[in-house]
């Protein structure tokens, strides 16, 4: 899938963020789904944005500057847009209502199809029909399910 344009996320955020435990958390909650049981990639990130207040701490990331200029609110810096490649028809403002879906839903999604999928610890669908929102793609990883081999390393 594609990723956020790293015009805006790679200038003061990323490199604050903690994504080996990013990373950890998501694979002690994937832990908790049983194995071979088909799970909507929705309903993760549901249970991810109703039981903590933000898992990748962008909403605590303290505003830095950059060569002396404040830097925008944490999930401003984040755009999507009509155009795959330029992703720059708006950012994605704090106070959104869908703005934790709009990204770290998205992240659930990359992050899914990333370490988990490469070490074949998980099992992914897609949606059949052609993506037609707003890039980076949101809600086209349909479901995912756990497999033994995660468990038993676990």
């Amino acid at each position: 899938m594609d990723v956020f344009s790293g015009w805006g996320a790679g200038t003061g955020v990323l490199p604050t963020l903690k994504f080996h435990e990013i990373r950890r958390f998501l694979l002690v909650a994937l832990q908790n789904c049983p194995a071979g049981q088909w799970f909507s990639t929705q309903s993760l990130i549901e249970y991810l944005k109703t039981t903590i207040a933000t898992f990748s701490s962008l909403r605590n990331c303290p505003h830095l500057k950059i060569n002396g200029i404040p830097s925008l609110p944490a999930t401003e810096i984040f755009n999507e847009g009509t155009d795959r490649w330029l992703q720059s028809d708006k950012s994605i403002p704090d106070d959104a209502p869908d703005g934790f879906e709009r990204v770290e839903g998205r992240y659930v999604e990359r992050f899914l199809e990333g370490i988990p999928l490469i070490m074949r610890f998980v099992d992914v669908a897609y949606d059949p029909e052609p993506y037609t929102g707003l890039f980076p793609k949101r809600g086209y990883l349909k479901a995912f399910r756990i497999n033994e081999r995660f468990l038993n390393l676990f």
